[in-house]
C-alpha cells in the first residue's frame, strides 16, 4: 500500500525533527524549514496529499506559501495550520485550512486531527 505524502513546514528544528522520527514510517515526507524550501519541494514533483503548516516561518509565510501553491494549480491540498497565535483558528478559517494545531501539541492530538481530516495512515 502506497504511503500518503505529507509536507512539513516547520522552521524549528527540534519540533520538525520530532515530527520527521515521529511521521516518517507512516508517510512519504518531504520536511521544509521555510517557504522557500516548501516551493522547492513542489517545484522538484512531490505532490502532497496533504500540508502540515507552521504559520509564522520564513518568508515566504505560511499564508504567501499558501496563495504560491494557488499559484500552481494546488489550491485543494488540505492544510493543517500549526501556530503558537492565539488567533490561529481565525487565521485557518482565513486561509481555508480545514484544521489547526496550537503549539506546542502532542503527538497524540496530531494523530487524531489528521484522523480526522482523513489522512490516517
Amino acid at each position: 500500500m502506497e504511503h500518503k505524502r505529507l509536507l512539513i513546514v516547520e522552521d524549528d528544528d527540534d519540533l520538525r525533527e520530532s515530527l520527521v522520527v515521529s511521521l516518517d514510517e507512516e508517510y512519504d515526507l518531504c520536511v521544509a524549514p521555510d517557504g522557500a524550501k516548501a516551493v522547492q519541494c513542489i517545484e522538484h514533483g512531490f505532490r502532497p496529499d496533504m500540508i502540515l503548516l507552521d504559520y509564522q516561518i520564513p518568508p515566504p509565510s505560511g499564508r504567501e506559501l499558501i496563495d504560491a501553491l494557488h499559484d500552481r494549480g494546488l489550491a485543494g491540498i488540505p492544510v493543517l495550520l500549526m501556530s503558537a497565535c492565539d488567533d490561529i483558528r481565525v487565521l485557518a478559517r482565513e486561509l481555508g485550512a480545514p484544521d489547526c494545531i496550537n503549539k506546542p501539541f502532542k503527538l497524540s492530538v496530531l494523530r487524531d486531527k489528521l484522523n480526522r481530516l482523513g489522512f490516517a495512515h
